[in-house]
């Protein structure tokens, strides 16, 4: 918007504030270093407060949950969640372990698409029938559709 109006101070504040979500969303939750908590295993941490740190939500008990709750939303601009494809795929292995028909699933393919497009495209074909209120299948599917994968496809 502050691009959009020619306000530099706007724009300057949104892309701090930008900055600063897309840090704590990597560092908090699809990143977590949680070597002080040895008996925690993976690296999604749903809930974060201060000393504690929880694999939970208050809604759910599912992987899908605990990883699709802090995808959301998956905008353009969440291209900051993509650069290390092993994070990725290892967050997917934990959050998605039963499969993309779940709550959130169309979430997690579309952060799938951040490491691998073509996987991802295939997963359009099972998502849940229903999906979250919050975004549409058509843009699901255009978020996945327009990352490119290697082979340009």
């Amino acid at each position: 918007m502050g691009k959009v109006r020619g306000n530099a101070d706007l724009q300057s504040q949104a892309t701090w504030m930008m900055s600063t979500e897309a840090n704590a969303a990597k560092l908090y939750w699809t990143n977590t270093d949680l070597s002080e908590f040895p008996a925690v295993t993976g690296k999604i941490m749903a809930m974060n407060w201060g000393g504690k740190r929880d694999y939970a939500t208050w809604f759910s008990a599912e992987p899908g949950a605990m990883l699709g709750i802090q995808l959301i939303p998956m905008g353009s601009y969440s291209t900051y969640l993509a650069g290390d494809t092993d994070r990725i795929k290892a967050n997917l292995a934990q959050g998605a372990a039963g499969g993309y028909g779940v709550q959130f699933g169309e979430y997690m393919a579309q952060y799938l698409a951040l490491a691998d497009p073509a996987a991802a495209r295939s997963e359009l074909a099972n998502l849940p029938a229903e999906i979250d209120n919050g975004t549409t299948k058509a843009y699901v599917m255009a978020y996945v559709f327009a990352r490119a994968d290697s082979s340009g496809s």
